[in-house]
């Protein structure tokens, strides 16, 4: 180690600190101090890269103003990009609350990621994802995550810590197993988990009793479990492109089903009692092998104004 690289790295610490720090005059003090330090402009060099990036503008040197107006970013697009790594400059975006990493090559997200305190909006579908790091669970203020398309075959138990979280989409992934990490989210709303290679819905998912959209369309389930009649407000299941060959029972005791999509199933017979769900708008079941229908005398018959019956395309 040279002299020059231990200077530095004594100051190192607080010239960052000073950076960071959101005061204009603490900025400047760094700058000043570290154009003595070859290392301190390579760093600021990256930051120059990154605000041409992340703000799409072109600089030759970088200003106090240029660092303050980065570290206010609130919102960051870096969708196809071609990014193959997470910049780490990110991790100084303390007051970001959306992160768009769609379209890219991303196959692994950097510790630094959990730096993001009032991050509540994560987008990382279509990229090469085939894990994701327990880091994730740092992210205390996540509302919305999106993950879809991409190579997950579980999702780690620290996700269970961003208890805030109200819409997941984990779709189009390679999850043989559901992860049962998700029954332990609470404020679940929304849950996309088609095209996947589910065999089974574990019990526990009745416990997400918030959940309002759930699609497990595209996968190989025989059947539900009995604690899926605990979702008393979902209003939209997918079910399609599934192996059911009985009407999934616990689907009459969700009194709050607005569309319920059961197509593309080996389904037989139609219960009557599925007519008398209250607030049943939208029913397919077209592309089955169904033979009997049994329309209940105490509601309106099916295709009327109010309710819309699929029963082939």
């Amino acid at each position: 180690m040279t002299i020059a690289s231990q200077a530095y790295l004594e100051v190192k610490d607080q010239l960052t600190t000073l950076l960071q720090s959101e005061d204009m005059s603490n900025i400047e003090l760094a700058l000043k101090i570290g154009q003595n330090y070859p290392e301190f402009e390579e760093q600021l060099d990256k930051y120059r890269l990154f605000y041409r990036v992340a703000l799409n503008k072109m600089l030759n040197t970088l200003t106090p103003e240029n660092i303050y107006e980065l570290l206010q970013l609130t919102e960051l697009d870096l969708q196809s990009t071609g990014l193959v790594k997470l910049p780490a400059e990110v991790a100084v975006l303390k007051h970001l609350t959306s992160l768009n990493l769609n379209e890219n090559f991303l196959s692994d997200l950097p510790l630094h990621i959990g730096s993001l305190p009032q991050l509540n909006r994560l987008f990382i579908a279509k990229n090469e994802l085939a894990q994701l790091r327990p880091a994730i669970g740092q992210l205390k203020s996540l509302k919305v995550l999106h993950l879809y398309d991409n190579k997950l075959q579980d999702l780690p138990p620290q996700l269970q810590q961003c208890e805030y979280l109200e819409a997941l989409s984990i779709n189009s992934n390679q999850f043989g197993v559901f992860p049962k990490v998700v029954c332990s989210l609470l404020n679940l709303e929304i849950l996309y988990i088609q095209h996947n290679n589910l065999q089974v819905l574990p019990p526990e998912i009745g416990e997400l009793s918030r959940l309002d959209h759930l699609n497990v369309g595209h996968n190989q389930l025989k059947q539900l479990p009995k604690t899926m009649g605990n979702l008393q407000r979902l209003g939209l299941l997918d079910l399609t492109h599934n192996q059911l060959k009985e009407f999934p029972l616990p689907i009459l005791e969700m009194k709050q089903i607005v569309k319920l999509v059961v197509a593309n199933n080996q389904l037989s017979h139609i219960p009557a009692e599925v007519f008398d769900l209250p607030h049943l708008y939208q029913l397919d079941v077209s592309n089955n092998f169904i033979t009997q229908v049994d329309f209940s005398i105490t509601t309106k018959p099916p295709c009327t104004e109010s309710t819309g019956v699929l029963l082939a395309d």
